[in-house]
């Protein structure tokens, strides 16, 4: 607490951030994170070359027990191929052999909800009008069925 005498600091924003800033944050955060949680965040990244070009790939972490994918990809011509089944499965194997109990991803009405959901992922949150008349739906799986179902937005 500020004595009352004293003006509360400025907040300023910026969208160049100082490295050394974003540090101390993620380091001040780590340290509230509880002592009996593990602080590795582990990345996890699959991807698929035809000679020297990129067909397809994922990319993501894994913490907590969880694998979170922030990025899936495949060229439009491997598209429907069966490529992006194979990444992903790759991806939820090497998070298996990580000791991880589920998955996490998002992704927008315009990309691959069908995708992930014939994948065996289900939906849990949905942002509208992001962006514009978009959603952004947030998905989950479980990799260990003894832990139960996923809850739902359903």
């Amino acid at each position: 607490m500020l004595p009352d005498d004293e003006p509360a600091p400025d907040v300023t924003t910026t969208e160049t951030p100082d490295p050394g800033d974003l540090r101390d944050l993620a380091n001040h955060l780590d340290a509230s994170r509880p002592a009996h949680l593990p602080t590795e965040r582990r990345p996890l990244a699959a991807f698929v070359r035809d000679g020297d070009t990129l067909v397809g790939g994922v990319a993501g972490y894994t913490q907590y027990g969880w694998l979170s994918v922030d990025d899936l990809w495949v060229a439009d011509d491997r598209r429907g191929t069966g490529l992006g089944t194979r990444l992903l499965a790759a991806a939820e194997a090497e998070a298996r052999r990580r000791g991880c109990h589920s998955v996490r991803l998002d992704t927008y009405s315009f990309q691959a909800r069908p995708f992930y959901e014939a994948q065996g992922y289900v939906l849990f949150g949905e942002l509208d009008h992001y962006p514009d008349e978009h959603s952004k739906y947030f998905l989950a799986k479980r990799l260990d069925p003894g832990l139960g179902p996923l809850p739902t937005t359903r």
